[in-house]
């Protein structure tokens, strides 16, 4: 699957487990996922994933934005830029409503397993001339 294909691809299986949705009314601040790893530790619950650029909200360049809520009441989106989106749409993936997650350690143990696979495949796929 070539780079510009994957993405759609993800943003597909999104949709096609109905955890996506092109509009939001919500207008919760945006925590950008550039900043999520030097936030404090915090502990949230996910009850909405949304997709897409809606001009009614607050997101203005965010493609994937995940809504959260802290047993404090607290509520925000955990946004993604443009550039980001095809590791944030999978990372978006991992995600289920309604359960809890400890971020930003959800967030840097997803992209560690990432890479941790990207590397293996890359290992798997270099060959030596005898």
């Amino acid at each position: 699957m070539n780079g510009v294909t994957r993405p759609y691809v993800i943003l597909a299986a999104i949709c096609a487990f109905g955890i996506f949705s092109i509009g939001c009314h919500d207008k919760r601040p945006v925590i950008p996922f550039a900043d999520l790893e030097r936030r404090p530790t915090f502990v949230a619950t996910v009850d909405v994933l949304h997709g897409g650029n809606p001009a009614d909200t607050n997101f203005d360049d965010f493609y994937i934005a995940i809504g959260v809520h802290t047993q404090s009441g607290e509520k925000f989106f955990i946004g993604a830029y443009p550039s980001e989106r095809e590791s944030i749409a999978g990372f978006a993936l991992t995600l289920q409503k309604g359960q809890t997650y400890e971020f930003p350690k959800a967030w840097v143990e997803y992209k560690a397993q990432v890479a941790s696979e990207t590397n293996r495949a890359a290992k798997g796929s270099t060959r030596t001339v005898p």
